[in-house]
């Protein structure tokens, strides 16, 4: 998003447009949404719109990292709670509208692929950097044996809930937990101690 001079924006209207896209794109989809009617839907003029995004894309994609939930990268000393806050942080962003709203970046990746790769580069890349910080102070530690593939396991710990979302299955109150001890355990030292036997409801 470019940023603008002048006075200052309104935080109302910047949640009113956000709000607004947020909605259209969630009952038409990318290609049912439009400059003019996310401006009626937030009861702004469409220039209102144009000096906070270049397009309809930029838009659209400003839409949807506003639902990712954001915060510090963990660091408790202990990886497996750190892993476990991120996939919480992931499984709060995807409940609802989230994963409504990657599957239409997903539906329109081919005729829109610009939509997608914004998406990736603002809120992807950085929720996985996150996940690699966490794993990098683990193979510091010395936990990680050489040459564990730290990138297939960040695969793992989005994949988890994505999977899971598709078979139709909800994830029990440990879940984030299970999928980061899996984690661990793919990437782990033999010799790494086991995580504690947790109770499950």
């Amino acid at each position: 998003m470019t940023a603008v001079r002048g006075r200052p924006r309104s935080t109302e209207v910047d949640r009113a447009i956000l709000a607004a896209t947020e909605r259209l794109l969630r009952e038409h989809g990318y290609s049912g949404m439009s400059v003019e009617s996310v401006a009626a839907e937030a009861r702004v003029g469409k220039a209102a719109i144009y000096r906070r995004y270049r397009d309809k894309a930029d838009l659209a994609v400003a839409a949807l990292v506003a639902l990712r939930e954001v915060g510090e990268v963990p660091d408790s000393g202990d990886t497996r709670a750190d892993l476990a806050e991120l996939v919480r942080r992931l499984r709060r962003t995807f409940d609802g509208v989230g994963m409504p709203l990657i599957g239409t970046l997903l539906a329109e990746e081919r005729r829109n692929p610009e939509l997608l790769e914004r998406f990736r580069e603002r809120a992807v890349a950085s929720g996985r950097a996150q996940g690699r910080a966490v794993l990098s102070r683990a193979r510091e530690r010395g936990e990680l044996r050489p040459g564990a593939d730290l990138e297939l396991a960040l695969d793992m710990l989005a994949g988890s809930y994505i999977a899971r979302h598709l078979a139709g299955r909800r994830a029990g109150r440990d879940w984030a937990e299970r999928v980061a001890d899996a984690v661990v355990r793919s990437v782990a030292r033999d010799n790494a101690r086991p995580a504690a036997a947790r109770p499950r409801p």
